[in-house]
């Protein structure tokens, strides 16, 4: 082969690799937290822990924004909780989880688990209350969801074996 034709080939492996995703910054995103403005900060905290097994990580009170932070943590994922002391209710609360998605915005936040039927028997057994279930067979998966006490939906949801219909 010839000096050129070994540089051009270099320099091609060089700028593909560039653009190529892998070496993309957003390539290496991870999901870190969700994120909740509250009414009652400590009634969440507790839920959030006794419900979930959530661990608290820290807080943190800013008086000069009038607000007060908790942050949660259960593997790996963080719950930040918000008490604005000048904030107002939501204007739209989904009463259904089939009508979750009738307002625009975040509309429920979701934890996988290899043992859906495990894990919905464990909140049972903490008083929790399952809203609704459902199964796709097609998507490959089923879930259900909880709301916490402030009304965010929950999903929990395993995946399945696919079908198609």
């Amino acid at each position: 082969m010839s000096k050129y034709l070994y540089i051009l080939l270099f320099l091609f492996i060089t700028i593909n690799t560039s653009f190529s995703q892998g070496n993309s910054e957003l390539s290496k995103i991870k999901p870190y937290s969700i994120t909740f403005s509250v009414a009652s900060i400590e009634k969440m905290t507790d839920w959030y822990q006794s419900k979930l097994g959530f661990k608290k990580l820290k807080e943190k009170k800013y008086p000069e924004f009038n607000t007060y932070l908790i942050f949660l943590e259960l593997n790996g994922y963080r719950v930040e909780l918000i008490k604005d002391y000048e904030a107002v209710p939501k204007i739209t609360n989904p009463k259904a989880p089939q009508r979750h998605t009738g307002v625009w915005g975040q509309t429920q936040f979701c934890f996988i688990t290899a043992n859906l039927e495990k894990v919905k028997r464990e909140l049972i057994n903490k008083s929790v209350a399952v809203d609704w279930e459902y199964q796709n067979k097609e998507l490959g998966v089923k879930f259900f969801f909880i709301k916490d006490p402030e009304g965010n939906m929950i999903q929990f949801l395993q995946e399945i074996k696919a079908t198609k219909e």
